[in-house]
Protein backbone atom coordinates (compact mmCIF):
# COMPACT_ATOMS: atom_id res chain seq x y z
CA UNK A 1 0.00 0.00 0.00
CA UNK A 2 1.18 3.49 -0.81
CA UNK A 3 0.73 6.49 1.44
CA UNK A 4 -0.56 9.87 0.28
CA UNK A 5 2.18 11.62 -1.64
CA UNK A 6 3.69 8.46 -3.00
CA UNK A 7 5.72 7.65 0.09
CA UNK A 8 6.13 3.97 0.85
CA UNK A 9 8.39 1.37 2.37
CA UNK A 10 11.63 1.07 0.37
CA UNK A 11 11.25 -2.16 -1.57
CA UNK A 12 14.85 -2.42 -2.72
CA UNK A 13 16.69 -0.52 -0.04
CA UNK A 14 19.46 -3.11 0.05
CA UNK A 15 20.13 -2.46 -3.63
CA UNK A 16 21.07 1.10 -2.73
CA UNK A 17 23.20 -0.29 0.08
CA UNK A 18 24.88 -2.65 -2.37
CA UNK A 19 25.58 0.24 -4.73
CA UNK A 20 27.04 2.23 -1.85
CA UNK A 21 29.17 -0.75 -0.89
CA UNK A 22 30.45 -0.99 -4.46
CA UNK A 23 31.28 2.73 -4.40
CA UNK A 24 33.14 2.24 -1.12
CA UNK A 25 35.00 -0.70 -2.63
CA UNK A 26 35.97 1.41 -5.64
CA UNK A 27 37.21 4.18 -3.36
CA UNK A 28 39.12 1.65 -1.30
CA UNK A 29 40.58 0.27 -4.50
CA UNK A 30 41.83 3.74 -5.41
CA UNK A 31 44.49 3.38 -2.69
CA UNK A 32 47.75 2.21 -4.24
CA UNK A 33 47.64 -1.64 -4.32
CA UNK A 34 50.97 -2.43 -2.69
CA UNK A 35 50.46 -6.19 -2.57
CA UNK A 36 49.58 -6.29 -6.26
CA UNK A 37 52.58 -4.13 -7.12
CA UNK A 38 54.86 -6.40 -5.09
CA UNK A 39 53.46 -9.44 -6.87
CA UNK A 40 54.09 -7.87 -10.26
CA UNK A 41 57.60 -6.86 -9.21
CA UNK A 42 58.38 -10.39 -7.99
CA UNK A 43 57.04 -11.95 -11.19
CA UNK A 44 58.94 -9.47 -13.36
CA UNK A 45 62.19 -10.00 -11.44
CA UNK A 46 62.00 -13.79 -11.67
CA UNK A 47 61.12 -13.66 -15.36
CA UNK A 48 64.07 -11.36 -16.03
CA UNK A 49 66.39 -13.69 -14.08
CA UNK A 50 65.11 -16.69 -16.04
CA UNK A 51 65.82 -14.92 -19.33
CA UNK A 52 69.27 -13.89 -18.10
CA UNK A 53 70.12 -17.48 -17.15
CA UNK A 54 68.84 -18.93 -20.41
CA UNK A 55 72.21 -18.31 -22.12
CA UNK A 56 70.39 -17.09 -25.21
CA UNK A 57 68.28 -20.25 -25.64
CA UNK A 58 65.36 -19.03 -27.76
CA UNK A 59 62.96 -21.75 -26.63
CA UNK A 60 63.52 -20.88 -22.97
CA UNK A 61 63.18 -17.15 -23.62
CA UNK A 62 59.96 -17.70 -25.58
CA UNK A 63 58.57 -19.84 -22.76
CA UNK A 64 59.34 -17.20 -20.13
CA UNK A 65 57.98 -14.30 -22.21
CA UNK A 66 54.74 -16.08 -23.16
CA UNK A 67 54.17 -17.23 -19.56
CA UNK A 68 54.80 -13.73 -18.22
CA UNK A 69 52.49 -12.01 -20.70
CA UNK A 70 49.77 -14.64 -20.23
CA UNK A 71 49.83 -14.30 -16.44
CA UNK A 72 49.68 -10.51 -16.58
CA UNK A 73 46.83 -10.55 -19.10
CA UNK A 74 44.92 -13.18 -17.11
CA UNK A 75 45.19 -11.08 -13.96
CA UNK A 76 43.90 -7.98 -15.77
CA UNK A 77 40.99 -9.94 -17.26
CA UNK A 78 39.98 -11.26 -13.84
CA UNK A 79 40.15 -7.80 -12.28
CA UNK A 80 38.02 -6.39 -15.10
CA UNK A 81 35.55 -9.27 -14.77
CA UNK A 82 35.11 -8.63 -11.02
CA UNK A 83 34.22 -4.97 -11.64
CA UNK A 84 31.56 -5.66 -14.27
CA UNK A 85 27.88 -5.75 -13.22
CA UNK A 86 25.92 -9.01 -13.54
CA UNK A 87 24.40 -9.47 -16.96
CA UNK A 88 27.11 -7.54 -18.80
CA UNK A 89 27.85 -8.95 -22.26
CA UNK A 90 31.55 -8.24 -21.69
CA UNK A 91 31.63 -10.93 -18.99
CA UNK A 92 31.19 -13.67 -21.59
CA UNK A 93 34.08 -12.31 -23.66
CA UNK A 94 36.31 -12.14 -20.60
CA UNK A 95 35.45 -15.75 -19.72
CA UNK A 96 36.56 -16.82 -23.19
CA UNK A 97 39.78 -14.82 -22.86
CA UNK A 98 40.49 -16.34 -19.42
CA UNK A 99 39.95 -19.86 -20.80
CA UNK A 100 42.33 -19.22 -23.72
CA UNK A 101 45.01 -17.85 -21.40
CA UNK A 102 44.74 -20.72 -18.90
CA UNK A 103 44.87 -23.18 -21.80
CA UNK A 104 48.05 -21.56 -23.13
CA UNK A 105 49.66 -21.67 -19.68
CA UNK A 106 48.67 -25.32 -19.14
CA UNK A 107 49.99 -26.43 -22.55
CA UNK A 108 53.34 -24.63 -22.46
CA UNK A 109 53.99 -25.62 -18.83
CA UNK A 110 53.20 -29.27 -19.59
CA UNK A 111 55.43 -29.18 -22.66
CA UNK A 112 58.29 -27.72 -20.62
CA UNK A 113 57.96 -30.16 -17.72
CA UNK A 114 57.22 -33.28 -19.76
CA UNK A 115 60.39 -32.81 -21.79
CA UNK A 116 62.59 -33.73 -18.84
CA UNK A 117 60.42 -36.51 -17.40
CA UNK A 118 60.19 -40.26 -18.11
CA UNK A 119 57.36 -41.45 -20.34
CA UNK A 120 54.93 -42.50 -17.54
CA UNK A 121 55.28 -39.09 -15.90
CA UNK A 122 54.90 -37.38 -19.28
CA UNK A 123 51.58 -39.17 -19.80
CA UNK A 124 50.45 -38.09 -16.33
CA UNK A 125 51.46 -34.47 -16.94
CA UNK A 126 49.69 -34.28 -20.30
CA UNK A 127 46.64 -36.02 -18.85
CA UNK A 128 46.42 -33.36 -16.14
CA UNK A 129 46.82 -30.63 -18.76
CA UNK A 130 44.00 -32.05 -20.89
CA UNK A 131 41.79 -32.39 -17.81
CA UNK A 132 42.48 -28.76 -16.91
CA UNK A 133 41.62 -27.51 -20.40
CA UNK A 134 38.46 -29.63 -20.73
CA UNK A 135 37.33 -28.84 -17.18
CA UNK A 136 37.88 -25.13 -17.73
CA UNK A 137 35.96 -25.25 -21.00
CA UNK A 138 33.01 -26.95 -19.29
CA UNK A 139 33.03 -24.59 -16.32
CA UNK A 140 33.37 -21.43 -18.43
CA UNK A 141 30.94 -22.25 -21.23
CA UNK A 142 28.79 -25.40 -20.99
CA UNK A 143 27.83 -25.21 -17.30
CA UNK A 144 27.40 -21.43 -17.36
CA UNK A 145 25.13 -21.49 -20.43
CA UNK A 146 23.14 -24.45 -19.05
CA UNK A 147 22.64 -22.67 -15.74
CA UNK A 148 21.67 -19.45 -17.49
CA UNK A 149 19.17 -21.28 -19.70
CA UNK A 150 17.64 -23.12 -16.73
CA UNK A 151 17.35 -19.84 -14.83
CA UNK A 152 15.63 -18.10 -17.73
CA UNK A 153 13.23 -21.02 -18.18
CA UNK A 154 12.49 -20.84 -14.47
CA UNK A 155 11.58 -17.17 -14.83
CA UNK A 156 9.22 -17.95 -17.70
CA UNK A 157 7.54 -20.88 -15.92
CA UNK A 158 7.09 -18.84 -12.76
CA UNK A 159 5.48 -16.07 -14.79
CA UNK A 160 3.17 -18.52 -16.55
CA UNK A 161 2.07 -20.06 -13.26
CA UNK A 162 1.26 -16.61 -11.91
CA UNK A 163 -1.25 -15.91 -14.70
CA UNK A 164 -5.00 -16.48 -14.47
CA UNK A 165 -6.54 -19.47 -16.37
CA UNK A 166 -7.67 -17.09 -19.13
CA UNK A 167 -4.13 -15.76 -19.51
CA UNK A 168 -2.64 -19.26 -19.73
CA UNK A 169 -4.67 -19.86 -22.88
CA UNK A 170 -4.08 -16.43 -24.40
CA UNK A 171 -2.20 -16.28 -27.68
CA UNK A 172 -0.19 -13.27 -26.59
CA UNK A 173 1.35 -13.68 -23.16
CA UNK A 174 2.45 -10.07 -23.10
CA UNK A 175 -1.11 -8.89 -23.67
CA UNK A 176 -2.23 -11.19 -20.87
CA UNK A 177 0.42 -9.79 -18.53
CA UNK A 178 -0.49 -6.20 -19.30
CA UNK A 179 -4.23 -6.82 -18.94
CA UNK A 180 -3.97 -6.75 -15.14
CA UNK A 181 -0.79 -4.75 -14.66
CA UNK A 182 -0.45 -1.48 -12.75
CA UNK A 183 2.63 0.74 -12.63
CA UNK A 184 2.74 2.64 -9.35
CA UNK A 185 4.86 5.76 -8.90
CA UNK A 186 6.77 5.25 -5.65
CA UNK A 187 9.10 7.75 -3.98
CA UNK A 188 10.16 5.12 -1.43
CA UNK A 189 11.48 2.49 -3.86
CA UNK A 190 15.13 2.75 -4.79
CA UNK A 191 14.75 1.02 -8.18
CA UNK A 192 12.05 0.43 -10.79
CA UNK A 193 10.69 -3.09 -10.27
CA UNK A 194 8.15 -5.50 -11.78
CA UNK A 195 7.34 -9.09 -10.85
CA UNK A 196 6.37 -10.43 -14.29
CA UNK A 197 8.97 -11.06 -16.98
CA UNK A 198 6.38 -10.56 -19.73
CA UNK A 199 6.21 -6.86 -18.89
CA UNK A 200 9.83 -6.41 -19.96
CA UNK A 201 11.58 -6.16 -23.31
CA UNK A 202 15.24 -7.07 -23.79
CA UNK A 203 15.45 -8.91 -20.48
CA UNK A 204 19.00 -9.66 -19.27
CA UNK A 205 19.21 -12.06 -16.29
CA UNK A 206 21.68 -11.70 -13.46
CA UNK A 207 23.81 -14.78 -12.86
CA UNK A 208 23.58 -15.31 -9.98
CA UNK A 209 20.56 -13.20 -9.02
CA UNK A 210 21.03 -10.33 -6.57
CA UNK A 211 19.25 -10.32 -3.21
CA UNK A 212 17.26 -7.48 -1.66
CA UNK A 213 16.50 -7.34 2.08
CA UNK A 214 13.19 -5.84 3.18
CA UNK A 215 12.59 -3.87 6.38
CA UNK A 216 11.04 -6.94 8.04
CA UNK A 217 14.18 -8.99 7.36
CA UNK A 218 12.72 -11.04 4.51
CA UNK A 219 14.47 -11.44 1.17
CA UNK A 220 13.56 -10.97 -2.47
CA UNK A 221 15.63 -12.02 -5.46
CA UNK A 222 16.47 -9.45 -8.14
CA UNK A 223 16.55 -11.62 -11.25
CA UNK A 224 17.67 -9.19 -13.94
CA UNK A 225 16.78 -6.01 -15.82
CA UNK A 226 14.91 -5.01 -18.95
CA UNK A 227 12.87 -2.20 -20.46
CA UNK A 228 9.16 -1.44 -20.31
CA UNK A 229 8.10 -0.57 -23.85
CA UNK A 230 4.34 -0.62 -24.26
CA UNK A 231 1.76 1.91 -25.42
CA UNK A 232 2.19 5.07 -23.34
CA UNK A 233 5.17 3.65 -21.43
CA UNK A 234 8.86 3.73 -22.34
CA UNK A 235 10.99 3.12 -19.24
CA UNK A 236 14.57 1.75 -19.26
CA UNK A 237 16.47 -0.10 -16.53
CA UNK A 238 13.57 -1.88 -14.83
CA UNK A 239 14.45 -4.73 -12.43
CA UNK A 240 12.62 -8.09 -12.37
CA UNK A 241 12.01 -8.87 -8.69
CA UNK A 242 10.35 -11.96 -7.28
CA UNK A 243 7.20 -11.30 -5.27
CA UNK A 244 6.41 -7.85 -6.65
CA UNK A 245 2.70 -7.53 -7.48
CA UNK A 246 2.28 -3.99 -8.80
CA UNK A 247 5.06 -2.56 -10.92
CA UNK A 248 6.98 0.14 -9.06
CA UNK A 249 8.39 3.21 -10.80
CA UNK A 250 10.99 4.79 -8.53
CA UNK A 251 11.07 8.60 -8.47
CA UNK A 252 14.62 8.54 -6.97
CA UNK A 253 15.81 6.50 -9.97
CA UNK A 254 14.07 8.86 -12.40
CA UNK A 255 15.90 11.72 -10.71
CA UNK A 256 19.29 9.99 -10.48
CA UNK A 257 19.36 8.38 -13.94
CA UNK A 258 17.54 11.00 -15.99
CA UNK A 259 17.28 14.22 -13.98
CA UNK A 260 13.47 14.08 -13.95
CA UNK A 261 11.39 15.91 -11.34
CA UNK A 262 8.31 14.31 -9.75
CA UNK A 263 5.69 16.64 -8.25
CA UNK A 264 2.80 15.29 -6.12
CA UNK A 265 -0.32 17.33 -5.39
CA UNK A 266 -4.13 17.38 -5.67
CA UNK A 267 -4.22 13.66 -6.38
CA UNK A 268 -1.88 13.94 -9.37
CA UNK A 269 1.79 13.19 -9.89
CA UNK A 270 3.52 15.05 -12.70
CA UNK A 271 6.90 13.85 -13.94
CA UNK A 272 8.81 16.60 -15.74
CA UNK A 273 12.14 17.49 -17.24
CA UNK A 274 14.05 20.40 -15.72
CA UNK A 275 12.62 22.78 -18.34
CA UNK A 276 9.06 21.88 -17.30
CA UNK A 277 8.31 19.50 -20.18
CA UNK A 278 5.90 16.88 -18.85
CA UNK A 279 6.97 13.34 -19.75
CA UNK A 280 4.81 11.35 -17.34
CA UNK A 281 1.77 11.46 -15.13
CA UNK A 282 -0.02 9.40 -12.48
CA UNK A 283 -3.43 9.54 -10.76
CA UNK A 284 -4.08 8.86 -7.07
CA UNK A 285 -6.40 5.87 -6.67
CA UNK A 286 -8.53 4.76 -3.73
CA UNK A 287 -5.85 2.57 -2.16
CA UNK A 288 -3.43 5.49 -1.90
CA UNK A 289 -1.33 4.47 -4.91
CA UNK A 290 -0.33 6.85 -7.68
CA UNK A 291 -0.98 4.72 -10.77
CA UNK A 292 0.99 5.74 -13.83
CA UNK A 293 -0.95 6.76 -16.94
CA UNK A 294 1.96 7.59 -19.22
CA UNK A 295 5.74 7.92 -19.01
CA UNK A 296 8.25 8.33 -21.81
CA UNK A 297 11.82 8.25 -20.53
CA UNK A 298 14.66 8.73 -22.98
CA UNK A 299 17.53 6.35 -22.39
CA UNK A 300 19.25 3.12 -23.46
CA UNK A 301 17.24 -0.08 -23.63
CA UNK A 302 19.37 -1.64 -20.92
CA UNK A 303 21.63 -0.45 -18.14
CA UNK A 304 24.99 -2.21 -17.90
Amino acid sequence: MQEEGGQGEPLLASRAGAAAAMDDADRAGSVFPWMTAMGFAFLTFNSAMAVNRSNGDRATIAFVVVSYESLITLFLCLRWFERLPPGSATRGKLKAAAWVLTTVLAVISSFKVAGIMPVPVQLLVWGMAVATVVGGSYAFFVYWKKRKGQTERGFVLASLRSQSPEAEHAHDLRDAAWSGARLVVDSGATRHAVGNIWLLEGFQPYSPPLVATLADGSYLRILGTGRIQRGNFSIPNVSLVEGVHDGLISTPQLDTDHGLISCFGNGICRIMETDGTEVGGAILEGDGSYVLRFLNVAGPAQGQ
